[in-house]
């Protein structure tokens, strides 16, 4: 593998990693705005993934890590 190859697989994944974060801290700030209105665990997940482009089970993990602990 060149030089050129090895940072352009080190841009991919550091991008990717990026995308990742803010997609979780999205999903962290949504779920702790909807809990303030008053919303529990259930209607949380099912309003976030029908808007979003996420599976119930990712953000039921993600509310579990914020509430759960």
């Amino acid at each position: 593998m060149t030089y050129e190859q090895e940072m352009l697989t080190r841009e991919y994944y550091a991008r990717k990693e990026g995308r990742e974060e803010g997609k979780k801290d999205l999903l962290e700030k949504s779920i702790k705005k909807l809990s303030k209105q008053g919303h529990d665990k259930a209607k949380i997940v099912e309003m976030i993934s029908s808007v979003n482009d996420v599976s119930q089970d990712e953000v039921s993990k993600v509310y579990d890590e914020i509430f759960v602990k």
